[in-house]
């Protein structure tokens, strides 16, 4: 009887080991993984910090509008620039007021908006124009 008992007794205790080696097993393979997105969000992060550093004093922007909003343009021919008279912001000075041209001077993804409204009963069309060098 002795000896059963202590068959079942290493058996448990066998089991139990087992069940530990398999839960450790689970927490190593958890922790390398949570290392290696550690790693992977570390390496993505030095490089929009490098991007960062590489597009310093290349920041682009714009807005204009009118100074009274109550404007009205009045264009000679199609094709003509609007020349806004209310420069609210101009990062980079890449439109030039004078001609009311905005010159991208950075190839990449530059985003425009336009609100324009015509006189009552008539039709309009309203164009914005990009011209690619």
């Amino acid at each position: 009887l002795e000896r059963q008992q202590q068959q079942q007794a290493a058996d448990i205790d066998s089991q139990q080991r087992k069940q530990v080696r398999q839960e450790l097993t689970l927490q190593i393979h958890e922790e390398k993984l949570a290392l290696s997105n550690t790693t992977s969000m570390e390496s993505r992060l030095d490089a929009l910090e490098a991007e960062r550093e590489h597009s310093k004093g290349k920041e682009v922007g714009f807005h204009v509008d009118f100074a009274d909003h109550d404007d009205t343009v009045q264009l000679q021919h199609d094709g003509q620039p609007i020349k806004f008279n209310n420069i609210i912001t101009n990062v980079g000075d890449h439109y030039n007021p004078s001609s009311g041209v905005f010159t991208a001077p950075y190839a990449g993804l530059y985003m425009f908006t336009l609100h324009a409204m015509g006189a009552e009963h008539h039709g309009h069309l309203t164009t914005l124009v990009i011209v690619a060098a």
